[in-house]
């Protein structure tokens, strides 16, 4: 590995536990400003004050927000999208070059790729590509590798599968859905030669359920995790984010960060009360 590369991952993994804790806050274009994401540096700064390791920005909401980020957290910028407004949400196109994420400062790049949906052959060849140009530059590259279909989001072999393209087109981190069982998850994690971390996914009703899969896909091998709505769409987002820091890092159990999350929203409701 190049010492380029090397100093940039290690800024997004700690070298302590060598595990990572991501924010993605990618959804503007997706979804438009939502939850926390309407005020993007005060999120920034409540995942920050829950010891996050690493945020994941477009480039046009970087500019206007870096001044947010702390010199200890990472950032990557990630280069395609798709909107809720278009005719297909699967089909995300190129928005930004590794160059441009290199002069906004970038730790690591990423790109979205929906595997089965009609669009799968031109996003493998932007993986592709963008792979051979994050080679070139010393730049790590991150691939999201998803299952178009509802039906099949998590299924294993499926998973299992779309990881291994993502692994062999060059990606340095692999994000992707959580299985639902720490038996398949670990085949997955054994398998790759890179890290992998979990998806949140949709905002889940119960948090013990997502503390759970957190906790869960650790014990099956997973890096970390890089989870956005769970956490910016929670009414304390910087106390879920400090839980599931504490799960990744510090082999919290579920049940313990729950116990540590209804303290601090009881402190806080009596907080409100006497203002």
């Amino acid at each position: 590995m190049s010492v380029g590369k090397e100093l940039r991952l290690k800024r997004i993994f700690p070298s302590e536990s060598n595990k990572t804790v991501i924010v993605p806050m990618d959804h503007g274009i997706t979804l438009g400003p939502i939850g926390e994401l309407r005020n993007i540096e005060s999120c920034i700064k409540k995942v920050q004050q829950g010891g996050v390791n690493g945020v994941i920005l477009h480039k046009g909401i970087l500019q206007k927000s870096y001044k947010a980020l702390k010199a200890a957290t990472g950032l990557i910028v990630h280069l395609n999208a798709s909107t809720a407004l278009g005719r297909d949400i699967q089909n995300k196109v190129s928005v930004c070059s590794v160059d441009e994420a290199l002069y906004l400062g970038a730790d690591a790049v990423s790109i979205h790729i929906n595997f089965g949906s009609a669009f799968e052959a031109e996003q493998i060849q932007f993986v592709a590509n963008t792979a051979k140009e994050c080679f070139m530059k010393r730049m790590p590259l991150m691939v999201m590798a998803y299952i178009a279909s509802e039906d099949d989001a998590y299924n294993s072999q499926k998973i299992e599968h779309a990881a291994r393209v993502a692994l062999e087109l060059g990606a340095d981190i692999i994000k992707c859905n959580y299985t639902g069982t720490i038996n398949t998850f670990s085949q997955i994690t054994a398998d790759s030669k890179v890290p992998i971390l979990i998806s949140g996914g949709p905002k889940m009703t119960n948090t013990i359920d997502l503390f759970n899969m957190v906790a869960d896909a650790i014990t099956a091998g997973a890096a970390g995790v890089a989870i956005g709505r769970n956490i910016f769409n929670d009414y304390y987002p910087e106390m879920i984010s400090y839980c599931i820091s504490k799960i990744v890092h510090e082999s919290w159990s579920a049940q313990r960060a729950f116990g540590e999350l209804n303290n601090y929203i009881k402190k806080n409701k009596i907080r409100e009360q006497t203002i």
